[in-house]
């Protein structure tokens, strides 16, 4: 199992497989983002990387689709097996498999973060 770090390291793995379509031409915020996004889940296309959003300042980006299928039979579960820490080519059996086990561990107790600063109260 490989950890991913950021989103920009998930974004990068993607690509490297050829799941990650990036969108350079200008695109509206509302509604056409989300028709584009819907249409790659329908299509089970590479996930849409909008570059150029419509009144919004360059350098923000909109990544949609991370849960999607892919067309690729050897990778079609690629993009959830990435963002559970699996090989993209991880069968989509052994991926339900390894969420079911994690319902026995003990889960991550909370940590109160106002005694040591890393939360401000407002």
């Amino acid at each position: 199992m490989k950890h991913l770090k950021s989103l920009r390291e998930f974004v990068d793995a993607l690509t490297a497989i050829g799941e990650v379509q990036p969108i350079d031409v200008k695109v509206d915020w509302n509604l056409e983002i989300g028709a584009v996004t819907r249409r790659s889940y329908e299509l089970r296309s590479p996930a849409p990387l909008f570059n150029r959003i419509k009144g919004i300042d360059r350098g923000l980006r909109v990544f949609g689709a991370p849960g999607g299928l892919s067309t690729n039979v050897r990778n079609r579960y690629s993009r959830v097996a990435l963002a559970l820490g699996f090989d993209p080519d991880t069968p989509g059996r052994k991926l339900v498999e390894a969420l079911a086990d994690t319902r026995a561990r003990t889960g991550i107790p909370p940590k109160n973060g106002w005694d040591d600063g890393l939360v401000k109260r407002t």
